[in-house]
């Protein structure tokens, strides 16, 4: 972090004509992860009537991919012999993730490799705003998650767009490409330590590695293995041995054997993606209602972020300017990827999701 720039600042952006003026609040991740920031903005957003906002996380869930699941096991015999197992694994796992094989070369991924650097040109491409009930009417009718969905909808996007720059690898070898993402996974913590000042601000999280089943052409086959990706990634405790690594043995190797292995595990993948959930009311801040919301990270990796605020979901794309051609079409990807997800399981379309599919 250099000294002679700020770790936060708050910049306002003002419409001197008839759209919409933003404010951007810019972070440094070095202050604290997702579950310590949305602690602290709730400190300061309130609803639009100047009651508290009630939080959409809960700190103190045991869904994270840590928990035991002490109703999986009759056993105790079992149970010991199988989480013994599973943490060596996971072990395992972790400590050999940074020397797998990379992602394959498809358009999309291509950029990634042993010397890929930071250009420093990085565009964003807005996704279409989806309504948030149409995305849950779809999580009942598939019997998955609202994450499951919104993975699938990525990962269609990413098919679809290596499709239409007539990708070779793709075209080759189907659904047994690997294009995997590495998703930050954060870990609960008590109101109490939220509500210190000497505690709140905290990184306590960890990225885990996922495949996004790109390679798949059958929209409903994609999303099952999305699903299956991400049940496999709660039920095992590779989240918390990474955490677990990250932070025990981390501050004890030189600080250019930590970095080499960070680059070398990024380098692998093929992108960051983060799904936030957000209020689910429009919220005050400063005084102004907030009438939507973007989460921007600019990463070495190409990254996805997705937010639900106010019943609707946001998300875009940040890349490397100069490695992905014809990056508009991303967004009415996605929307094609929801839609098709719709058509498969009989979910009426709202008419603005179907005319961002054709933009």
């Amino acid at each position: 972090v250099s000294d002679d720039l700020p770790w936060w600042e708050v910049l306002i952006l003002r419409n001197g004509g008839s759209g919409s003026s933003a404010c951007v609040v810019r972070i440094h991740h070095v202050i604290g992860d997702g579950l310590a920031l949305v602690g602290a903005f709730e400190k300061f957003l309130t609803n639009e009537d100047g009651s508290p906002i009630t939080s959409p996380i809960s700190f103190q869930s045991s869904a994270s991919s840590s928990a035991p699941n002490n109703n999986k096991h009759k056993k105790k015999g079992k149970n010991f012999l199988a989480t013994v197992w599973s943490l060596l694994e996971a072990t395992g796992h972790v400590l050999t993730l940074g020397a797998t094989k990379y992602d394959d070369d498809t358009v999309f991924s291509k950029m990634n490799h042993s010397k890929m650097k930071h250009s420093g040109k990085r565009q964003a491409v807005l996704f279409p705003t989806i309504p948030l009930d149409f995305v849950k009417k779809l999580k009942t009718a598939a019997n998955v998650t609202v994450n499951d969905l919104l993975m699938t909808a990525v990962s269609q996007a990413i098919h679809d767009y290596c499709k239409a720059q007539n990708d070779a690898v793709l075209e080759a070898r189907g659904s047994k490409i690997q294009c995997r993402a590495l998703l930050p996974v954060g870990f609960p913590r008590s109101p109490e330590q939220l509500n210190d000042p000497a505690n709140a601000m905290k990184n306590i999280w960890c990225m885990v590695s996922c495949d996004m089943g790109v390679g798949y052409s059958d929209i409903e086959e994609r999303l099952r293995y999305v699903h299956a990706r991400t049940t496999e990634m709660k039920e095992k405790p590779r989240a918390f041995m990474q955490l677990t690594v990250q932070n025990k043995v981390g501050p004890y190797i030189p600080n250019s054997v930590g970095q080499q292995t960070v680059f070398d595990t990024f380098s692998r993948h093929s992108l960051v993606l983060t799904n936030v959930p957000g209020p689910s009311n429009r919220c005050l801040f400063a005084g102004k209602v907030a009438k939507s919301v973007q989460l921007f990270f600019d990463n070495l990796l190409t990254q996805v972020d997705l937010i639900s605020y106010a019943g609707s979901v946001y998300g875009n794309i940040i890349f490397d300017a100069d490695e992905l051609p014809n990056s508009e079409i991303f967004g009415r990807l996605y929307a094609g990827g929801l839609v098709d997800l719709a058509e498969k399981f009989n979910v009426d379309v709202p008419a603005e999701v179907k005319e961002a599919a054709r933009a």
